[in-house]
């Protein structure tokens, strides 16, 4: 994927992918919160700005695109606060459509707290709420394997949110909220725990929405990718049908045997992660889906 501001990026280093979203220099990981707003797509991501490498104070990106094809980069949407909740590093969340204010439900880590930002109507300036964090802490009397990763969205009358997580000797876990107004949260239950010895201890980045007349709920475990489909009635999921939704660490590790890296790295085979486009996109019946290949 080309970017406008810094054409030369994509022919003078024969080793940048093509046709994949890049930062302009150094890392990026997850696709955070993208969201169609006022006729854009926009993209934030997980991105250490100062070095190319998954450690340090972690920020948002930001660019935005037409046409999911050429981007222009913008300015960082969200840098740690010195002192605040989330000093160590803004982390994976949601962007929504907050009854026309874009807002954005992230993580804050050491402690894993969960933050909000309200944006202004070109997203490029957030500020973050004064109540941060809006979710301080686990569930009481749960003995958690990680807290992180909120996907929000709204259902009736209230904000609902899937927090990533695990229960210590059970397995990985939705841990499901619900809000008034995205600032004040109410623990309801774990929208689904799963088993510690066949979809792992701890359940990152997950994803909940409705397809036909079934929910399907995404999460990324143990280098891979899970789905489970099934029923959601009055706020309670009944799995009926599980599977994994990314095979490619088996094809990507196959084409560097045999000498072609290249081709598996443009190809995008191996992916995590996943987070759909929010906002006008939905309401007009189309769905997209960001990724990060997580291949080396």
């Amino acid at each position: 994927m080309s970017s406008s501001n810094a054409p030369s990026l994509q022919t003078a280093d024969p080793h940048r992918p093509l046709s994949h979203f890049m930062p302009p220099a150094n890392w990026m990981n997850d696709p955070n919160g993208p969201i169609f707003w006022k006729g854009r797509h926009h993209l934030f991501y997980q991105h250490n700005p100062k070095e190319a490498w998954f450690s340090g104070p972690m920020c948002w990106g930001h660019a935005v695109s037409d046409d999911l094809v050429n981007w222009t980069h913008l300015p960082i949407a969200l840098a740690p606060t010195p002192g605040g909740p989330d000093k160590d590093g803004c982390w994976t969340g949601s962007a929504v459509d907050n009854n026309g204010v874009p807002t954005i439900m992230y993580t804050g880590v050491h402690p894993e707290v969960q933050c909000v930002a309200t944006g202004g109507d070109d997203l490029v300036k957030w500020q973050k709420h004064p109540a941060n964090p809006v979710i301080a802490q686990p569930p009481p009397g749960l003995d958690v394997t990680g807290f992180r990763d909120p996907c929000v969205w709204r259902e009736d009358d209230a904000w609902y949110v899937v927090i990533g997580s695990g229960i210590k000797g059970e397995g990985g876990a939705a841990l499901f909220y619900r809000s008034p107004d995205l600032i004040s949260w109410e623990y309801l239950h774990p929208l689904l725990v799963g088993q510690k010895e066949s979809t792992g201890e701890m359940w990152e980045c997950p994803d909940f929405f409705p397809l036909g007349d079934k929910h399907v709920l995404l999460v990324s475990v143990l280098g891979t990718t899970l789905y489970f489909i099934g029923t959601y009635r009055n706020h309670r999921f009944y799995p009926e049908i599980q599977g994994n939704t990314d095979f490619g660490g088996e094809f990507l590790r196959r084409q560097e045997l045999s000498g072609r890296f290249r081709e598996a790295h443009t190809l995008g085979m191996d992916l995590g992660r996943p987070q759909r486009e929010c906002g006008e996109s939905r309401r007009m019946g189309r769905r997209y889906v960001f990724s990060a290949h997580t291949g080396n």
